[in-house]
């Protein structure tokens, strides 16, 4: 009981952990999660104008992350919040770190640096960049480990094995072939090895698409009478009716919208290229009627923001959680299905190929840059594939003198 009621000042109890996080050489990754975590604390504590810090606190702010986030972020919240109640009792604990990694010899150390500059001159994306460097060192490891000192001396044997030893090899493939590429435009392979990368198939799945009906249901279903009802019914109509992703829903800001041009401009979160859509009308007045009732009494630039204090703007997860709650809450068959924001931005794009709409056209719309993004769409216009198909070629010879003794036999 004394345990339970035990408290100690935020601040104090923060970079006490932190420096115990320190000492046993927590990774970046992980020490990243714990300030996510220890951020929206704080954030929830001065809400409750709280400056201490006890297990009730952390249990009641379990509670209300239970509300609005998805089950993997309050997954970790449960473990960082039981971690900090431990070492706020001072309980026999100890913080498991990370394995450490092996350490990568100096001359190959070089090579991923220049490949991570590599990597920077075509505007890959940081996360992209930083799973690319380590799936290849990863392969440089290894081949320091069978005695190949000199990448010139690589050959297309060491690096099959080297992808067929990798565990993901899904994501190795990318990262290898954009490495071997590299040494060979960089002039330190005289053969272009990513070529020697082994092809991974991946079955083609049709993407989840909703019919005009589906989705006119599924807007209807939203209680507009509340103002997370406006809040929320604003969100689907932005993925339905402009296929917006949820990153770029939950960054969207009141200066991206212009009311004169009815225009609204953004930087894609995914791609980091500007992206320009068009105001509807009925996105409009589900804008305004969102700003005026809906809106809790919050000066930030976001448009998006928690019902509930503290009024900080929402995640992509909880833009995915809204979407996937309405397609419950309205009855529509979803089993097999994907029903979240990226099913609504399909079904737009379903909907406008089989209005004829140019490939390219709706590849734009939906803010791809990469012209090869256009083939993907092939996939939703059936009614093209259709005029496609070849008509049965007349049979002759053994099949149809076989065919035709089965066929006597049926009479």
């Amino acid at each position: 009981m004394e345990e339970n009621s035990k408290k100690c000042n935020w601040l104090e109890l923060k970079e006490s952990f932190y420096q115990c996080l320190n000492d046993i050489h927590v990774s970046n990754r992980r020490l990243s999660a714990y300030k996510w975590i220890f951020k929206k604390i704080e954030q929830y504590m001065k809400s409750r104008n709280e400056t201490s810090y006890s297990i009730k606190v952390g249990e009641e702010f379990t509670k209300e992350m239970d509300r609005i986030l998805g089950p993997h972020s309050l997954s970790v919240i449960i473990t960082i919040i039981r971690r900090l109640d431990e070492f706020l009792t001072e309980r026999k604990y100890t913080l498991r770190a990370s394995k450490p990694k092996p350490e990568l010899p100096k001359h190959f150390h070089e090579h991923l640096n220049s490949y991570t500059e590599y990597c920077g001159l075509y505007s890959l994306r940081e996360s992209t960049i930083t799973q690319y460097v380590d799936h290849c060192r990863k392969a440089l490891l290894l081949f320091w480990t069978w005695d190949i000192r000199d990448l010139s001396e690589l050959t297309p044997q060491d690096v099959h094995n080297a992808f067929i030893a990798s565990k993901s090899k899904t994501c190795a493939q990318a990262a290898l072939r954009n490495f071997f590429k590299y040494l060979y435009k960089s002039g330190k392979h005289n053969i272009d090895l990513s070529l020697s990368v082994p092809s991974i198939r991946k079955p083609q799945v049709l993407p989840s698409i909703y019919t005009k009906e589906e989705l006119a249901k599924l807007l209807s279903s939203i209680d507009r009478t509340t103002s997370t009802g406006k809040r929320n019914y604003l969100i689907v109509l932005l993925a339905q009716k402009l296929g917006m992703r949820s990153g770029d829903i939950a960054k969207l800001e009141y200066s991206d919208i212009n009311y004169q041009t009815k225009t609204i401009s953004f930087i894609q979160e995914k791609t980091q290229v500007p992206h320009l859509l068009e105001l509807l009308p009925e996105i409009e007045e589900a804008l305004q009627e969102h700003l005026k009732t809906g809106k809790p009494d919050y000066c930030g630039e976001y448009i998006f923001l928690r019902a509930v204090a503290p009024y900080t703007k929402l995640t992509n997860d909880t833009i995915c959680c809204v979407v996937q709650k309405a397609f419950k809450d309205s009855g529509i068959y979803i089993a097999g299905k994907k029903h979240g924001p990226h099913s609504l931005r399909m079904s737009l794009a379903s909907e406008l190929v089989s209005e004829n709409i140019p490939y390219m056209v709706v590849s734009k719309i939906l803010g791809h840059e990469d012209p090869n993004a256009a083939k993907h769409y092939v996939k939703f216009d059936i009614e093209m594939l259709r005029t496609c198909a070849l008509d049965v070629p007349q049979l002759s010879g053994n099949i149809a003198e076989k065919l035709s003794v089965f066929e006597g036999r049926r009479q």
